[in-house]
């Protein structure tokens, strides 16, 4: 299971809890979460990620020696990319939203993506 389900699913347990709810209830959880008010951990994860982005993309330095044999790791810009790629194909097609990523930091992203 995923860091981000498992995240998922342990808020939803902690919300039943203050709500004292058991699942034999069967309280869907978007009820759930209407009644507690509480931040979904999945968004604020992902929006702490990507304020995360601005200064590592600073601090790239290029690969020493051969890269290792099979299929590349996945990097840590990788979700980040696929996030901002979203982000703006909505923009383009009016869906609501936010705020929108500036378009220096997407050009770093894309910039440091092009160096390895």
């Amino acid at each position: 299971m995923g860091l981000i389900r498992w995240l998922r699913v342990t808020q939803r347990a902690m919300e039943r809890a203050m709500l004292r709810v058991c699942l034999r209830d069967q309280i869907r959880n978007e009820e759930i979460h209407r009644r507690t008010r509480v931040t979904d951990i999945a968004q604020r994860v992902s929006k702490l990620k990507r304020q995360c982005a601005g200064p590592k993309v600073l601090e790239w330095q290029p690969r020493i020696g051969k890269r290792s044999v099979g299929q590349p790791p996945t990097r840590w810009t990788d979700d980040i990319k696929r996030v901002a790629d979203k982000r703006c194909t909505q923009a383009e097609f009016g869906t609501p939203y936010k705020r929108p990523m500036s378009s220096c930091g997407r050009l770093s992203i894309e910039m440091m993506m092009m160096m390895t």
